[in-house]
């Protein structure tokens, strides 16, 4: 469908949908309804072209997350299913009073999401713009 069509035709090479679903629970903690919620949201935000390498495009997974959790009402952070160690040099998130990401109670996509999705992909707007 269309979420296989936008992995494959902007992911960069070896980045497979169930690398990027490992890559939503390792990172976020999200469950599977959580992940495939972010997944159908991440089709409105469809890189304009491939993205290089595999960083850019877990860049652009925190964005789509960050997204998905404003339209869905919910605070999202990083940390939540990871279990590696920091990366030296890398920036580290101050302590939040948000939810840890695997607290997240898990939520089906609706039939109303897919819609609001199909409406925003036809109007380019986002799912959180269509009413």
């Amino acid at each position: 469908g269309l979420l296989s069509r936008m992995v494959g035709a902007k992911m960069p090479p070896g980045l497979t949908l169930s690398k990027i679903r490992e890559y939503l629970t390792q990172t976020y903690g999200l469950g599977p309804e959580r992940s495939a919620g972010a997944l159908v949201h991440a089709i409105t935000m469809e890189p304009a072209s491939r993205l290089g390498s595999e960083g850019t495009a877990h860049a652009w997974l925190d964005q789509v997350v960050a997204s998905y959790g404003a339209y869905a009402g919910v605070s999202i952070a990083k940390g939540g299913g990871s279990t590696a160690a920091p990366i030296a040099g890398a920036p580290v998130a101050a302590p939040s009073t948000a939810p840890a990401p695997a607290d997240l109670p898990e939520r089906t996509v609706s039939a109303l999401d897919f819609v609001q999705v199909l409406l925003a992909i036809k109007t380019k707007k986002m799912p959180k713009d269509i009413a």
